[in-house]
């Protein structure tokens, strides 16, 4: 039953597993195939009329909302509670309130400062959050959480992306560079990199195609560009397989690039960000590098592209793997997290 957008049910679902958050559901269902899954709405968009009347029924409104995940997760009584939202400052501290489950934090995004941020100048020089078990995209995430959480954290890649296969390229041959936007309607945008893009990619006779961000629709910017062949589509219509033996993706800094760079697809990171955000990592990246750039002309641009459509898959596998280990890594079909996973459900 639905009341105001939250979703009102009686009793929660006794399970081993213990979502934290209905936004990690998607992530559970891939590690927990066979597992009937109970979920703690952790945004209050979800509750238990039975959790609630408990709660106030043994302490009244003081601590109500601790007091509410305590019933909550003694009811459940979870081995793990897991959650794929691995920047939520609140899940680090559960097991100080509910010490009887295993906490596993799964990482789904590249992450800037804020977080990590946020988590020192609550430590005072002391590990005062804690997880059980924390996935996480790379071995340079890895040394950054250890310094903050205490965990034991492994670098196995993203789930959603893990799940997919990764598919061999046996011959490259460029047609078509693929923009895949990170562009929001309140951010500012830089246009000119994208007009010196399309401009290059026509000049080279291939195919340009404009990935849009989810609900973020930037087409009637393209019509600026309306005298080159641009292609625009919907993120909801985009399927990377349909790509990737023959094209180049390109974008500032998004997520699903580095996906692709570690499935060895061809990626160029056009923009300062990429730069800016491996340095929180302690990557020391140059400027310019084997697959990215920033500000750089039309003329840097093209030389760019052309370096990086003219490795053979060798050389391309060896530079993607290198870089990859470090930023987001493949755990193909999630073997070895599952396998982690597993382990802490067959304990007795």
């Amino acid at each position: 039953m639905q009341i105001f957008n939250v979703d009102i049910f009686y009793k929660p679902i006794k399970s081993e597993v213990l979502v934290f958050d209905y936004n990690s559901l998607k992530f559970a269902k891939k590690l927990f195939p066979q597992k009937k899954l109970s979920i703690f709405h952790s945004r209050f968009d979800g509750a238990s009329i039975y959790i609630l009347i408990k709660t106030f029924l043994k302490s009244g409104f003081k601590n109500f909302f601790k007091n509410y995940k305590i019933n909550f997760f003694s009811f459940v009584k979870p081995k793990i509670i897991y959650t794929a939202i691995d920047n939520h400052k609140g899940f680090y501290s559960l097991k100080k309130i509910y010490p009887y489950a295993k906490y596993v934090s799964d990482q789904n995004g590249i992450r800037d400062t804020k977080f990590y941020n946020l988590m020192k100048s609550n430590n005072n020089g002391e590990l005062k959050y804690f997880a059980d078990v924390i996935f996480c995209f790379g071995e340079n995430e890895k040394n950054r959480l250890s310094k903050i959480i205490n965990a034991k954290i492994y670098p196995l890649g993203k789930t959603l992306n893990n799940s997919i296969a990764k598919l061999k390229i046996k011959k490259f041959q460029f047609k078509n560079l693929v923009y895949i936007s990170g562009w929001k309607s309140n951010m500012p945008r830089k246009f000119s990199d994208l007009r010196s893009l399309v401009q290059v990619v026509s000049e080279m006779k291939r195919n340009f195609y404009f990935i849009e961000r989810p609900s973020e629709n930037f087409k009637h910017l393209l019509s600026k560009l309306k005298k080159y062949d641009c292609n625009y589509v919907l993120n909801k219509d985009f399927k990377s397989n349909k790509f990737f033996q023959n094209s180049i993706f390109v974008s500032e800094n998004s997520t699903l690039l580095y996906e692709m760079l570690c499935k060895n697809y061809r990626v160029i990171f056009l923009g300062k960000e990429f730069v800016r955000r491996n340095n929180y990592l302690n990557v020391r990246l140059k400027t310019k590098g084997p697959f990215w750039g920033y500000n750089m002309n039309r003329n840097e641009i093209n030389d760019l592209i052309n370096k990086v459509k003219n490795f053979n898959q060798t050389e391309w596998s060896q530079i993607s793997n290198k870089y990859s280990n470090k930023f987001l890594t493949f755990d193909e079909n999630n073997l070895k997290k599952r396998a982690i996973l597993n382990n802490i459900l067959n304990k007795k």
